[in-house]
Order: C-alpha cells, then sequence, then structure tokens
C-alpha cells in the first residue's frame, strides 16, 4: 500500500511531462523564485533516487543528491528517470540509518517504509508547487487534485 501510494504519485507526474512542452518544462517561474517545474521533477527524483541507493547498505543521505541537470532540463530523461523509479521501488521494508551532510553523529533510525511514505508527501508537495508553475503559464494540464494530499481531496468530497 505504501509503495502504491508512492507510484501513483509518479504516475501522476509521468502523466503530466508527457503533455508538457520541454520549454515550458525548463520555463523559470516568478512565482516559485525563477525555478523551473524540470527543477522540482529534479528534486523529486533524486530524493527517491537517495532512498534507493541507501537501501543496499541500510543509510540514506537526502543531502548526497547529484544534482542532475540534465534531469531538470531534458523532460524525456526524466521520464526514464521516473520509469526507472518505478520498477524499483517496490521492496521489502527494513530498518534504515538517515545521516545529514557528512556527520554520522547527525543521525536517526527510520525504516524504508516510513521513507517512501516521505517521499510520497514530499512528491506531494512539489507537485503542488508545479501546478502553480502551470497556472503562472496559463497552462490547463493538471486537474484540481494535482498536487493535493489524498486524506484533503477525501475530506473535500465528503463535504
Amino acid at each position: 500500500m505504501v509503495c502504491e501510494s508512492f507510484l501513483e504519485q509518479l504516475n501522476e507526474l509521468s502523466f503530466l511531462l508527457h503533455k508538457l512542452h520541454a520549454d515550458d518544462y525548463t520555463y523559470k517561474s516568478s512565482l516559485l523564485g525563477d525555478a523551473s517545474i524540470g527543477q522540482h521533477v529534479r528534486h523529486i527524483i533524486e530524493l527517491s533516487q537517495c532512498l534507493l541507493q541507501g537501501y543496499a547498505e541500510g543509510i540514506v543521505n537526502y543531502d548526497a543528491r547529484k544534482r542532475d541537470a540534465q534531469i531538470e532540463s531534458e523532460k524525456d530523461f526524466a521520464l526514464h528517470c521516473i520509469q526507472q523509479l518505478s520498477c524499483s521501488m517496490d521492496r521489502p521494508d527494513k530498518p534504515l540509518l538517515l545521516i545529514q551532510g557528512n556527520d554520522t553523529a547527525n543521525s536517526l533510525s527510520s525504516y524504508y517504509y516510513r521513507e517512501l511514505m516521505y517521499n510520497t508527501e514530499h512528491t506531494i508537495h512539489h507537485k503542488a508547487l508545479i501546478r502553480v508553475a502551470l497556472r503562472e503559464m496559463k497552462l490547463p494540464l493538471v486537474d484540481d487534485d494535482f498536487g493535493v494530499a489524498p486524506s484533503t481531496i477525501q475530506y473535500r468530497s465528503s463535504h
């Protein structure tokens, strides 16, 4: 269930990218401090890659992202990365150690499923920012639920 929620977020993101023009992917949004949709997509992808890379040894460091310019500038490469993530995220839960920076003294215990939940919420947050950029560009490519937490969607539908 945890993995399915994350994969659902990736699928929605992938669906948007298929509809988006390359110029819109790299457009610098003034409402987002001149960040692009591509930069937000890169951030989503790289945090998830950090989780997968740390899974084998049981140590995850989200600060160790590559900050790969190709992901943020080439929509098709980002789609390829999302596809790779989608095929790799479904793994058994296990204990992990989260470290910040290069300092193992700055660490805490976690679990893969907990970090997968974190990545899901993180993805939703960045999708909400992407929706702001889409509105600035006047591109009605997503529905009102894009970038909204499932609990909020459920609450809205019941009221």
